[in-house]
């Protein structure tokens, strides 16, 4: 047998036991000649046994004190985001990764980030560092991997769970967008005669699960409803930017200059800086000629709007928690749980409540 043959043998003679709780956390290791003695193998097969176990979690090796059987972690976690986690949902990632270590932490729990998955070249580096390290869960908030996951995950143990509602994986875990026709009720109760849609170019019908409505056809369902106060004219698209939201709603205020009460939804809270800066420009007023609505992240610096709108507000800690609820269920049952799992959002009025 080759000297790497035998050290994957032995890696899992001695991972087996650590897993059964034959070798105790704390429990050192006879030194690394008797060992491979004992074994019948060389020093350098040994020491490459215990970089396998190391990389796993399994064991630590301390300079001058010797080779340990770690505290073994509940959970080891692959947490894997595209780059446009640094773009629009930048504020999402930060929020998210925020509690999600404090989880791992509190829970003994490991993981290891992989960013900028945007290839199948990316792809294959992170196929290659889950052969050769031990997960139990992937998180998935890149396209590209969703996309092409029965193959990359093929023959590697790992329940994958996606941070959207990606149309190629079984399980997933989102916030609903039904909020759109509810702020377009709440506008129309501030007496908005017509209201406008501000989206990201191109939607999500390309990726997301056929059973979620997009943003796009939220807002044809309104048009189709009130063809009056929702027009063609009045659904904009743009990148996902501050600028892109002031070139939407610049374009949209002098389209609609003679509109009484112009009503705006924005579904990013990065488009809605922009908005904000083009109604001052305008020399529009904000509550009396142009009424506002946003989605926000919960906590995030992107959403401290500098006037007051009304929002509806996505809690990222519930969505971190949401996860470790599937990882559990799926450690409990032994078998993986499906379906989309979508988070409700919390509608905020600071108008009302400040008359209040």
């Amino acid at each position: 047998m080759s000297s790497k043959g035998k050290s994957i043998e032995l890696a899992q003679g001695f991972r087996e036991k650590i897993r059964s709780g034959e070798g105790a956390a704390g429990t050192k290791f006879e030194p690394i000649q008797k060992l491979a003695a004992d074994c019948g193998t060389s020093v350098a097969t040994i020491s490459k046994v215990f970089e396998i176990l190391e990389n796993e979690g399994l064991i630590e090796r301390l300079n001058g004190l010797g080779v340990y059987v770690r505290e073994q972690v509940k959970y080891r976690f692959a947490v894997i985001f595209d780059s446009r986690a640094e773009l629009g949902a930048f504020a999402h990632k930060a929020i998210f990764m925020k509690y999600f270590i404090e989880k791992c932490r509190s829970g003994n729990m490991s993981y290891t980030v992989f960013e900028n998955v945007d290839t199948p070249s990316d792809c294959l580096r992170v196929q290659k560092q889950m052969k050769t390290n031990i997960f139990d869960i992937a998180v998935i908030a890149s396209r590209c991997f969703a996309e092409h996951c029965e193959k990359y995950l093929k023959d590697i143990p790992v329940f994958p769970i996606g941070l959207y509602p990606y149309k190629w994986l079984k399980c997933t875990t989102s916030f609903t967008n039904d909020w759109i026709q509810d702020a377009a009720h709440r506008l129309r109760q501030y007496g908005c005669s017509r209201i406008a849609l501000l989206n990201h170019t191109g939607d999500t019908a390309s990726w997301e699960a056929p059973e979620v409505t997009t943003f796009e056809g939220r807002y044809r369902e309104l048009t189709a409803e009130a063809p009056g106060i929702f027009q063609e004219t009045l659904y904009k698209e743009s990148d996902t930017s501050p600028r892109g939201g002031y070139n939407m709603a610049r374009e949209l205020l002098c389209e609609n200059a003679d509109c009484d009460k112009l009503g705006i939804i924005s579904v990013d809270s990065i488009f809605t800086n922009g908005i904000i800066s083009a109604i001052f420009q305008s020399r529009n007023s904000l509550w009396k000629d142009v009424f506002l609505v946003s989605h926000a992240n919960k906590g995030s610096l992107l959403s401290d709007f500098p006037v007051p709108i009304l929002t509806y507000e996505a809690d990222i800690e519930q969505q971190c928690g949401r996860i470790f609820q599937l990882a559990a269920q799926y450690f409990t049952t032994g078998k993986r749980p499906a379906g989309i799992s979508m988070l409700p959002v919390a509608y905020h009025d600071p108008i009302q409540q400040k008359q209040l």
